[in-house]
């Protein structure tokens, strides 16, 4: 029996999953669908169930593509900077606001007021941006308090399909590093920074290596898509930063670059 492993990709305009054999061969892969919304202008949003109801169907097809083969686990990469909020249930409160939303200028500008740009990115290798997850939390406190007071957890796309999938709640440092509050020494969430904010550290999800298992798949996720239940769920990593590692970019390899135009251009 043949091994393969599954990646599946949150993309924007779509959720896409493939199974891979051990000689880099695809043996199955699928597309689905779903809308963006823009409620005003320069807003995106989507709702994570569309995502939830997109990736259990791709997952069933490329189940159902795979002809005896063992599958060894499931990897996640996905659209980066979105904030998904969570009460303390695990229920999502509001559509998920998306990286190319542009709502957060007075967000970034607090935010810049009580941590100087200059020691944002010594700290974070980042200025405040206006797609990153931090300000669109700050957005929330100040313009939906009433949907800010309900909020125990903000996960961003991939790792909030990580948690329907498997009932655990992490990410990793390539997606992580994109919310604006993760400290590059240590590789967690910077307290002095969310302190200088008024932000708890426990709203954000525990950070753990790309290549980590973040958990297995639940029953009744196994049910709905016809997967092994108990199959390893990897981190993985933000979908850019996914593709880099994919062409081959890495520290070993200074030399190479790539070039990305998909919905957005990298």
């Amino acid at each position: 029996m043949a091994d393969v492993v599954i990646g599946l990709d949150l993309g924007t305009g779509g959720v896409r999953a493939i199974a891979v054999n051990m000689q880099g061969q695809v043996v199955a892969q699928t597309t689905q669908s779903y809308p963006l919304l823009t409620p005003h202008p320069g807003w995106t949003e989507q709702h994570p169930s569309d995502w939830v109801d997109a990736t259990l169907k791709a997952l069933r097809t490329v189940a159902g593509q795979l002809d005896g083969q063992n599958v060894l686990a499931l990897g996640l990469s996905g659209q980066m900077h979105g904030m998904v909020p969570l009460d303390g249930a695990g229920q999502v409160i509001r559509p998920a606001i998306l990286w190319n939303d542009q709502r957060t200028g007075k967000a970034v500008e607090a935010i810049e007021a009580a941590v100087p740009c200059q020691e944002l990115i010594q700290r974070t290798g980042n200025p405040a941006i206006t797609g990153f997850q931090l300000p669109k939390l700050v957005w929330l406190r100040s313009e939906e308090p009433q949907a800010y007071d309900q909020v125990q957890q903000i996960l961003l796309p991939k790792d909030y399909l990580g948690y329907v999938l498997t009932g655990a709640a992490a990410t990793e440092p390539s997606d992580a590093s994109g919310i604006g509050c993760l400290n590059l020494a240590s590789r967690q969430w910077d307290k002095d920074i969310l302190a200088a904010l008024d932000l708890s550290p426990d709203l954000f999800p525990t950070v753990v290596e790309s290549t980590a298992i973040v958990g297995r798949l639940q029953p009744k996720m196994a049910d709905r898509t016809g997967l092994p239940e108990g199959l390893p769920v990897v981190a993985g990593g933000g979908d850019n930063a996914a593709a880099a590692i994919g062409l081959g970019i890495s520290e070993r390899r200074l030399g190479r670059g790539s070039l990305s135009i998909g919905t957005s251009g990298v």
